[in-house]
């Protein structure tokens, strides 16, 4: 049996799981730090919107105002002026 084959292909092996081991933990790194973000962005004011209370007359945000989606203006809409 051939010695040198042997430990090239155990030296991969080796080499292969602690890359693997690696990728996992800045995954799980990165992986936290994209969740703290998409926490923050959440908010309205983040946003740069304000929160607005649903009238009868106009269902949504004022003339000139875009509404923002899944923010956290419970019972509220997020507006944000688009024009000044």
């Amino acid at each position: 049996m051939n010695k040198k084959g042997t430990e090239l292909s155990l030296n991969v092996i080796i080499i292969a799981v602690i890359l693997i081991i690696v990728l996992v933990v800045v995954i799980i790194i990165f992986g936290g730090r994209i969740n703290i973000f998409s926490k923050s962005t959440a908010s309205c004011s983040a946003r740069g919107g304000y929160c607005r209370s649903p009238d009868q007359n106009t269902k949504g945000c004022p003339a000139g105002d875009v509404e923002i989606k899944n923010t956290d203006c419970t019972g509220q809409i997020c507006c944000l002026k688009v024009l000044s």
